[in-house]
Protein backbone atom coordinates (compact mmCIF):
# COMPACT_ATOMS: atom_id res chain seq x y z
CA UNK A 1 0.00 0.00 0.00
CA UNK A 2 1.13 3.53 -0.75
CA UNK A 3 -0.37 6.82 0.31
CA UNK A 4 -0.56 10.01 -1.70
CA UNK A 5 -0.72 13.25 0.23
CA UNK A 6 -1.99 16.28 -1.65
CA UNK A 7 -1.61 19.65 0.04
CA UNK A 8 -3.36 22.35 -1.93
CA UNK A 9 -3.07 26.11 -1.48
CA UNK A 10 -6.47 27.77 -1.61
CA UNK A 11 -7.09 31.52 -1.73
CA UNK A 12 -7.79 32.96 1.71
CA UNK A 13 -11.50 32.85 2.46
CA UNK A 14 -12.23 30.23 -0.23
CA UNK A 15 -11.45 27.01 1.66
CA UNK A 16 -15.03 26.13 2.59
CA UNK A 17 -16.20 26.96 -0.93
CA UNK A 18 -13.50 24.69 -2.38
CA UNK A 19 -14.42 21.87 0.00
CA UNK A 20 -18.10 22.16 -0.96
CA UNK A 21 -17.16 22.03 -4.64
CA UNK A 22 -15.10 18.88 -4.14
CA UNK A 23 -17.77 17.24 -1.97
CA UNK A 24 -20.68 18.01 -4.31
CA UNK A 25 -19.03 17.74 -7.73
CA UNK A 26 -15.68 15.95 -7.60
CA UNK A 27 -15.97 13.34 -4.89
CA UNK A 28 -18.42 10.94 -6.57
CA UNK A 29 -16.29 10.56 -9.68
CA UNK A 30 -13.13 10.38 -7.60
CA UNK A 31 -14.64 7.65 -5.41
CA UNK A 32 -15.76 5.66 -8.44
CA UNK A 33 -12.28 5.79 -9.95
CA UNK A 34 -10.57 5.02 -6.64
CA UNK A 35 -12.83 2.06 -5.87
CA UNK A 36 -12.21 0.60 -9.33
CA UNK A 37 -8.58 -0.09 -8.34
CA UNK A 38 -9.09 -0.80 -4.63
CA UNK A 39 -8.03 2.67 -3.49
CA UNK A 40 -9.78 5.16 -1.23
CA UNK A 41 -9.78 8.64 0.21
CA UNK A 42 -8.42 8.20 3.74
CA UNK A 43 -9.09 11.74 4.90
CA UNK A 44 -9.46 15.38 4.03
CA UNK A 45 -8.38 18.26 6.27
CA UNK A 46 -8.12 22.01 6.12
CA UNK A 47 -5.99 24.34 8.18
CA UNK A 48 -7.66 26.40 10.88
CA UNK A 49 -4.46 27.96 12.24
CA UNK A 50 -0.96 28.21 10.85
CA UNK A 51 -0.88 28.33 7.06
CA UNK A 52 -4.53 29.21 6.63
CA UNK A 53 -5.74 28.42 3.13
CA UNK A 54 -4.62 24.81 2.75
CA UNK A 55 -6.53 21.62 2.07
CA UNK A 56 -4.77 18.31 2.61
CA UNK A 57 -6.09 15.03 1.24
CA UNK A 58 -4.69 11.59 1.89
CA UNK A 59 -5.40 8.77 -0.55
CA UNK A 60 -4.52 5.07 -0.13
CA UNK A 61 -3.59 3.06 -3.24
CA UNK A 62 -2.55 -0.57 -3.58
CA UNK A 63 0.37 0.58 -5.80
CA UNK A 64 1.73 3.41 -7.90
CA UNK A 65 0.29 1.67 -10.96
CA UNK A 66 -3.17 1.81 -9.39
CA UNK A 67 -2.76 5.54 -8.84
CA UNK A 68 -1.80 5.99 -12.48
CA UNK A 69 -4.97 4.15 -13.54
CA UNK A 70 -7.07 6.53 -11.44
CA UNK A 71 -5.34 9.58 -12.93
CA UNK A 72 -5.94 8.26 -16.47
CA UNK A 73 -9.58 7.41 -15.76
CA UNK A 74 -10.20 10.89 -14.35
CA UNK A 75 -8.62 12.51 -17.40
CA UNK A 76 -11.00 10.56 -19.68
CA UNK A 77 -14.11 11.49 -17.66
CA UNK A 78 -15.55 14.53 -19.46
CA UNK A 79 -17.67 15.74 -16.53
CA UNK A 80 -14.83 15.41 -14.02
CA UNK A 81 -12.39 17.06 -16.40
CA UNK A 82 -14.75 19.98 -17.01
CA UNK A 83 -15.31 20.48 -13.27
CA UNK A 84 -11.61 20.25 -12.44
CA UNK A 85 -10.49 22.62 -15.19
CA UNK A 86 -13.28 25.19 -14.87
CA UNK A 87 -13.86 25.21 -11.12
CA UNK A 88 -11.50 23.13 -8.98
CA UNK A 89 -8.29 24.58 -10.44
CA UNK A 90 -9.57 28.08 -9.68
CA UNK A 91 -9.40 27.14 -6.00
CA UNK A 92 -6.29 24.98 -6.06
CA UNK A 93 -3.80 26.36 -8.54
CA UNK A 94 -0.78 25.46 -6.40
CA UNK A 95 -0.14 22.28 -4.51
CA UNK A 96 2.30 19.69 -3.37
CA UNK A 97 2.07 15.93 -3.83
CA UNK A 98 3.98 13.36 -1.83
CA UNK A 99 3.99 9.59 -2.25
CA UNK A 100 4.32 8.06 1.21
CA UNK A 101 5.35 4.50 1.98
CA UNK A 102 4.45 3.28 5.49
CA UNK A 103 7.19 2.14 7.84
CA UNK A 104 6.94 -1.52 8.78
CA UNK A 105 5.52 -0.60 12.22
CA UNK A 106 2.98 1.94 10.95
CA UNK A 107 -0.65 1.23 11.90
CA UNK A 108 -1.65 2.15 8.35
CA UNK A 109 -0.19 -0.38 5.95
Amino acid sequence: MIYVQLTLEVPRGKVQEALRSFQTKGLNTEKKNLESVGAKLVGCWYTKFGRVGEITMLFAYPSLEAREKVVKAASRDAEFKKWSEEEWYEYTRFGDMKVLVPANFSPLQ
